[in-house]
């Protein structure tokens, strides 16, 4: 990749942007050596480079993509949300700093099954540092809400999570977790087939939350049945959860043929056969197909054992697993997924903005200002090279992330979060 150009001068109060790159990606369009300008923290136009004024970042090479957001991501860069070793609050803003180098410009903080006071701890840091509109973008991705994955799963498709702090659906127990996350909880994932979930599940819907079936061992019948009764998805089909025979279709299967539900898929091409990831969009329709990391802790750090004390994780590149070989989340950042499914699915890039961008941004209805660069929107996006890293990533108009060696016409050097050193 030619090396690109940065403007000189450029602060991270910045209110104007124009970034000029080899291809910019539309919703229904990929436009060539065209520009992007961003003004006050909107985008407001994107035009033939020929047309529009003189760039202030110029990628000859790059692809700009609307910023990914992550509804179902539990950590990287060494950060794990919920986790028991570490502050919340600084859990919070490692992950958005990590993040927005990994192409996620928004999240949801996804706290799997853990001790009551520790998932009660990171529901209060969510309620305290995301969840706003004030969020500042040079501190990283902004964080949309809280993911709560349990505990109100089934034990039988545990996964990597431990079986003995699951607990029936409760509704008297979430409105603690509610509380706690100052109404900052966006998504819940849970077992429909668990006694209590259709107590639970009409609370969850009239306070806005999304609720995906996720770690069940639901029948075919039981998911349809949870689908009428307000359940808008799966959580990473295909994982922990009854998967699909000729006689008895299990929950995938109802989830791949029931109009108007979410599908998460991980999109590491490890958790589902890279054939499965094929069918999976095939039969749902890319439009109903959010890409999600799952990643954890490990994604974006070296391979090895990790000894975390009541548990010993193995990361083997992009594979995390327990010694068993029991997959933990994945360490494959999203920046990577993405060019996975261009490369190796060979998904065109406005469907692959479709999924990873545009429909998380319009499950969580935050579709007006978030999932696309169209004129009008948040200026939330990322500068792809050819080999997958992340050239800039800009939040709300402002400079989150940029490579060390993204050298401006004076010599000087952007870095991450923006500041000019």
């Amino acid at each position: 990749m030619g090396r690109p150009h940065v403007a000189s001068g450029l602060a991270n109060g910045v209110e104007e942007l124009v970034i000029r790159a080899g291809q910019i990606v539309l919703a229904d369009e990929v436009v060539t050596d065209a520009v992007l300008e961003v003004d006050r923290g909107r985008i407001t136009r994107v035009v033939a480079a020929a047309e529009g004024p003189t760039p202030t970042h110029w990628f000859p090479d790059g692809t700009v993509l609307p910023g990914m957001v992550d509804v179902h991501v539990h950590g990287c860069g060494g950060w794990r949300v919920g986790a028991d070793d570490g502050d919340p609050d600084a859990v919070l803003a490692g992950m958005r700093r990590a993040l927005a180098s990994m192409g996620v410009t928004a999240f949801l903080a996804t706290i799997a099954t853990a001790e009551d006071d520790v998932t009660l701890a990171a529901l209060r840091s969510v309620a305290r540092l995301g969840g706003s509109p004030s969020q500042d973008g040079r501190q990283g991705a902004v964080v949309l809400g809280a993911h709560l994955e349990g505990p109100y799963l089934n034990p039988k498709r545990k996964g990597a999570m431990r079986p003995e702090l699951m607990r029936a659906p409760d509704v008297t127990h979430f409105e603690r977790m509610w509380d706690a996350s100052e109404g900052s909880v966006r998504y819940v994932t849970l077992a429909p087939e668990r006694d209590g979930a259709g107590a639970l599940i009409p609370v969850l819907r009239e306070r806005g939350v999304h609720v995906s079936a996720g770690h069940t061992d639901a029948l075919h019948e039981q998911m349809l049945e949870a689908f009428r009764g307000g359940v808008g998805g799966v959580t990473h089909v295909f994982n922990a959860m009854r998967g699909i025979h000729h006689r008895e279709p299990g929950v995938a299967g109802a989830a791949l043929t029931t109009p108007g539900v979410w599908v998460e898929l991980i999109g590491d091409g490890i958790h589902v056969h890279p054939d499965v990831m094929r069918l999976v969009i095939a039969a749902r329709g890319p439009q109903w197909v959010t890409i999600i990391s799952d990643a954890g802790r490990y994604a974006g750090m070296p391979s090895g054992t990790y000894d975390e004390g009541h548990r010993t994780m193995v990361v083997d590149g992009l594979r995390c697993a327990y010694p068993d070989g029991t997959l933990a989340g994945s360490a494959s950042p999203m920046n990577r997924n993405l060019m996975f499914l261009h490369e190796r699915l060979e998904l065109p890039w406005p469907t692959i903005a479709t999924m990873v961008a545009a429909n998380p941004a319009r499950m969580l209805g935050i579709a007006d200002r978030k999932g696309s660069l169209a004129q009008g929107m948040d200026a939330d996006f990322v500068v792809m090279g050819p080999a997958g890293d992340v050239e800039l990533a800009v939040v709300g108009g402002r400079v989150a992330h940029a490579r060390a060696d993204d050298h401006g016409s004076d010599g000087s050097v952007i870095g991450i979060g923006g500041d000019a050193a």
